[in-house]
């Protein structure tokens, strides 16, 4: 995220700091901002692929599977079809419980990444009370510490939770995001 337009400005700044960069997009950046990280941060050093990464550890290996679930029609208001259609879509809902239930093996820590407080609260009423809720609104420092706690000692299996296990956090069992 250095080439952000809320980024690039601070990180120039440090004009005496060694500045390192790792990132998962090391050319044809989609925005074409590649000019600009070698500008902040120097040339590429060191490129791996993701095969080379996990047969050197330093990446777990994923399997990626996409499940096509059919959308209700919508009027083309794109925030309309993403409220009905995705977030509070009562069969997408019933398609999670069907995931955890049925192919999620059920000791397999799961992370189900949620948009709203409404969505959290919707997946959880699919999925149970074993479904924890992981969102800054809703937890106050403490609390958060211990939710976290409680999640990387692998104690609850399904958590619904929003950005704030998006970065910056590693939980090592978990198996299915």
């Amino acid at each position: 995220a250095a080439v952000t337009e809320s980024r690039i400005d601070g990180i120039t700044q440090f004009t005496l700091a060694l500045k390192i960069a790792l990132g998962a997009t090391l050319g044809n950046r989609f925005d074409g901002r590649d000019c600009l990280l070698e500008g902040i941060f120097g040339p590429t050093l060191a490129m791996r692929t993701f095969r080379e990464a996990v047969a050197e550890g330093a990446i777990c290996p994923i399997k990626v599977m996409m499940i096509p679930i059919p959308l209700p029609a919508h009027d083309g208001d794109r925030d309309m079809a993403m409220k009905k259609g995705v977030l509070l879509n009562p069969d997408l809902m019933s398609y999670m419980r069907y995931l955890s239930e049925k192919v999620i093996p059920q000791e397999w820590q799961t992370l189900f990444f949620i948009s709203s407080e409404k969505q959290a609260v919707k997946l959880v009423e699919q999925l149970g009370v074993d479904t924890a809720i992981a969102m800054a609104k809703r937890l106050n420092k403490k609390d958060r510490a211990a939710l976290i706690t409680r999640i990387k000692a692998n104690l609850i299996q399904r958590i619904a939770c929003s950005s704030i296990l998006a970065q910056g956090v590693t939980f090592h069992d978990v198996r299915v995001v």
